[in-house]
């Protein structure tokens, strides 16, 4: 039986969140914007392992049961936390200008039928996609280019429960308002490697520079009040780790050169990871309507087997049309994909430290947070894809336990009455 416990992750030292690329002498270490999920499961199962003894190296058999059993925790996350509220990626599918008076406007990117929208016109998308664009906008628009990486959970509700968009208001005067956080700060730091032998410093490759995300310069709330930003994680897991869970509070590494984080449990359930009742009732009135239209947000990213879509969702003819049909991984909800808001992949690879498998992990592409995904259920009940808020649906079994895919569920519907996306 699993059970649930939630972390707070508060930095010490700014985190160093690499991305796939060499880092020897000549090269310029390269930072992502933020986490991937991977790296908080490597560091909490490892810090979890050390907590129940060690890692047995001379015993083969004990050595895999207790990677096996640390490979079961499903960890999700890491999320920003300010507070007791989560900040999620900023959704793909709206677009911001500042307005004349600096207050930020925003707009909806919806999918539309081309046939209807520009007859005569074609694209090549795939297995019949139709494509998602901005409402008809004066030739003055030119969408803000500094946006930001997070959004709270009070804020993605209120836009997830906005079926056409168009009263999603961002606020704000000379400033992006409340609510609303940007990538955190790089830090870079030049040092210098040390010849142990001598005490002195290395004659080559013997200056190296890192980068990090400094966390700890203070955030603006939702409610206004300066915090410092935490990670926000959640475990699912089983009683041979409860005693160390339960105890946990202690400074441990997290991320490259090994920078230290605070990390703190806590049995208590926190209300920012359960989906709000106002998504609960949205997706149920679905249940009952003759068309289910539903938006799939990536909290974190996703790991799909045929990269952009899942392995689970096929290209199939019907009436004479493509069209990409399957299930939800996970769960036994059949959609079908309109249309999508994806951002270029991203590369993840890392280094494993298994025993016997100790050396550079393969390179895959990711679906990156914050894309968007517009669905339409075809069997199943929409309300029951409110259970599987903030819940992985990456392919692979263990991509999910790693966190890749955590789901945000939203309603959206045809901007144009006319569209009828058969």
């Amino acid at each position: 039986m699993s059970d649930t416990m939630f972390l707070s992750l508060t930095p010490r030292d700014p985190l160093i969140a690499r991305d796939g690329r060499p880092f020897v002498a000549g090269l310029r270490m390269k930072s992502l914007n933020w986490f991937y999920p991977s790296v908080v499961a490597g560091s909490l199962r490892t810090m979890l392992g050390n907590a129940v003894g060690g890692f047995p190296v001379s015993d083969n058999v004990k050595y895999e049961q207790l990677i096996d059993s640390l490979k079961q925790l499903a960890v999700a996350g890491p999320l920003p936390m300010i507070g007791k509220e989560l900040y999620l990626p900023f959704p793909r599918d709206v677009e911001v200008q500042r307005g004349d008076s600096e207050v930020f406007y925003a707009y909806p990117v919806r999918p539309a039928e081309l046939s209807k929208l520009c007859p005569g016109a074609g694209c090549n998308l795939p297995s019949g996609l139709e494509p998602a664009v901005l409402p008809q906008l004066d030739s003055a628009f030119k969408p803000e280019s500094h946006k930001p990486a997070f959004i709270s959970s009070s804020h993605m509700t209120n836009w997830l429960l906005d079926a056409n968009g168009e009263g999603f208001l961002v606020g704000g005067a000379s400033d992006w308002p409340s609510g609303f956080l940007m990538s955190p700060a790089k830090d870079r730091r030049m040092h210098v490697a040390m010849d142990y032998g001598t005490g002195a410093v290395k004659q080559t490759d013997g200056l190296f520079q890192t980068v990090g995300l400094d966390l700890n310069l203070s955030q603006v709330a939702s409610d206004g009040a300066n915090q410092p930003m935490k990670l926000g994680v959640r475990l699912n897991h089983t009683s041979t780790f409860q005693q160390p869970l339960s105890q946990l509070s202690s400074l441990g590494p997290l991320g490259g050169e090994r920078r230290l984080v605070h990390w703190q449990s806590t049995p208590a359930s926190m209300a920012s990871w359960d989906c709000p009742n106002t998504i609960k009732d949205a997706l149920g009135q679905l249940d009952a309507a003759p068309r289910k239209f539903v938006r799939l947000v990536l909290a974190t990213p996703a790991i799909f087997g045929n990269g952009w879509r899942s392995s689970d969702w096929n290209e199939t003819t019907v009436n004479s049309k493509r069209q990409l049909i399957g299930k939800i991984p996970g769960t036994e909800v059949e959609v079908r994909i309109i249309s999508a808001c994806i951002e270029r992949w991203r590369a993840i690879s890392g280094w494993g430290y298994e025993q016997g498998r100790v050396g550079p992990k393969p390179v895959r592409r990711i679906v990156p947070a914050g894309s968007v995904y517009f669905m339409e259920v075809t069997k199943g009940l929409p309300s029951s894809l409110a259970n599987h808020w903030l819940q992985p649906i990456s392919d692979d079994e263990q991509d999910r336990r790693d966190g890749f895919g955590l789901a945000l569920w939203g309603v959206w519907s045809p901007t144009d009455k006319s569209h009828t996306f058969q």
